[in-house]
């Protein structure tokens, strides 16, 4: 990813989840087009609950986008197959990036379950938010310059909204040597931040604190 996509579909199922992908996905494309797709798995939905269902679950999204002065469109699927739901949605929506929250909502696992199975089969990129977040006021981004799918590009500084840039810490230092002060002050920065943002190989290699919401940006890989 080269460039700030200007077509960003977020999909959640719980609201606390939107409300955090709906934060970043204002602060990734506060000009561009977004969509929230709630999904529902139909196989263990009653009869006459969708309409209920969908309100409930747009109404806090539609008063935070109101909030944050966004432009949004929202979409409603039931589907025993959510995976491919998500998948068409993003191909109808023509999404240049897709934002997912932790796969089955396990913070230890946040590419695991649908969550993996998206990224194996998108092919838009896909950026995973391990943990809810209540504000963006700070993002850190850990990664080479020159990585693939290099996130440094997703957030631009603001007047309310500070950006970092930190390399990921080195692989060749003995780990029973003591942090250099370059690796601490990473550190320090992630637990002060309110985002970390990071490719896939920089989080799985790396010595992040996963106690700090983290948005992991996942290549896209054609579709089988």
């Amino acid at each position: 990813m080269s460039t700030n996509p200007g077509r960003v579909l977020f999909a959640f199922g719980l609201s606390t989840t939107g409300l955090s992908l709906l934060r970043i996905a204002a602060r990734i494309a506060p000009l561009g087009k977004l969509e929230a797709l709630h999904f529902l798995d139909a196989r263990t939905m009653a009869t006459g609950e969708s309409t209920f269902h969908m309100a409930e679950s747009f109404e806090a999204i539609k008063g935070l986008a109101q909030e944050l002065q966004v432009s949004i469109t929202f979409t409603y699927r039931e589907a025993s197959d959510i995976t491919a739901a998500i998948l068409n949605q993003s191909d109808v929506f023509r999404a240049e990036l897709l934002l997912v929250g932790p796969g089955m909502g396990r913070p230890s696992d946040p590419l695991g379950g649908r969550v993996g199975e998206l990224i194996r089969k998108s092919s838009t990129p896909v950026a995973v938010c391990t943990r809810p977040i209540v504000e963006l006021k700070s993002v850190v981004v850990i990664s080479e310059s020159d990585a693939p799918g290099n996130p440094g590009v997703l957030f631009q500084p603001g007047p309310d909204l500070k950006v970092s840039h930190q390399k990921p810490p080195r692989l060749d230092v003995d780990p029973e040597n003591a942090r250099s002060d370059s690796d601490t002050a990473r550190a320090e920065m992630e637990r002060e931040a309110s985002l970390v943002v990071t490719d896939l190989t920089t989080w799985r290699t790396a010595d992040l604190d996963p106690t700090t919401p983290t948005l992991i940006l996942c290549g896209a890989r054609a579709r089988k």
